[in-house]
């Protein structure tokens, strides 16, 4: 059960897709499940963590030392049966373990009442979006490749997994408030220098500063000539207007 739950949370896996897992799907090199034959007749590979990985090649040396069933053609998830019964876990069966679980952790809500299985697929896409946000990742980019991961025809069947959660609501609003802030500094020197886009001042702000000493240290002052001291005039007006800045 605890290689069931690992898959179904860490991976996003629909509870049918575990239960047809065979031991041939599982490429323990190179930590992908092979997923066939799925919702819409759909297949795909689903890449693994690492730390899934080693449990999945520790599930599966206990299993062949503990001379459970190693054939291929096995299910992963094995319902402990011999004979015609031999097969996989029945999702009646996984559902009932899966809340007999939640009561003992007390995993229930206000009514007593445990979430459902389904619910580690949605944990699942909601984590890996916040891990987008805080890798920097655009929502519109990291939506398509989930969508794809999850097996989504599109990716707006993955939008509806995703609910604005605490985590995700600060990861959007930090967000947010970067770029807010250096839009605004950016806009606010812009005007300062009168360019006409941030564009042009943008460029500024990317020039490499090290090249730009190492230029000027190499650079040859110029010979100025040298002219008579003019005599200054003082301009009430013009004095006013400085001081008044």
């Amino acid at each position: 059960m605890r290689v069931a739950l690992l898959l179904l949370y860490c991976c996003g896996l629909r509870r049918g897709e575990l239960l047809k897992l065979r031991l041939a799907d599982i490429d323990t090199e190179q930590q992908v499940l092979r997923i066939q034959q799925t919702k819409f007749y759909k297949s795909r590979l689903v890449p693994c963590s690492s730390s899934v990985g080693e449990e999945l090649r520790k599930y599966l040396q206990q299993r062949h030392c503990q001379g459970m069933p190693m054939d291929p053609s096995m299910p992963l998830v094995w319902n402990g049966r011999s004979g015609r019964t031999s097969g996989a876990l029945s999702p009646t069966a996984i559902s009932a373990n899966w809340f007999r679980i939640c009561r003992c952790a007390g995993v229930l809500d206000h009514r007593g009442r445990a979430p459902r299985i389904h619910d580690l697929r949605h944990s699942f896409a909601v984590t890996a979006l916040r891990r987008g946000y805080d890798a920097g990742q655009h929502p519109q980019a990291t939506l398509p490749r989930l969508a794809r991961y999850l097996g989504h025809a599109s990716p707006a069947f993955t939008h509806y997994y995703l609910k604005f959660t605490e985590p995700l609501y600060q990861a959007a609003s930090a967000r947010f408030h970067r770029h807010c802030v250096g839009s605004l500094i950016l806009s606010t020197i812009a005007h300062w220098l009168g360019h006409s886009s941030i564009n042009t001042t943008h460029k500024y702000v990317t020039i490499d500063l090290e090249a730009k000493r190492a230029a000027i240290a190499k650079a040859e002052p110029i010979a100025v000539k040298s002219a008579k001291s003019r005599r200054w005039k003082t301009d009430e007006d013009l004095l006013q207007w400085l001081q008044s800045l």
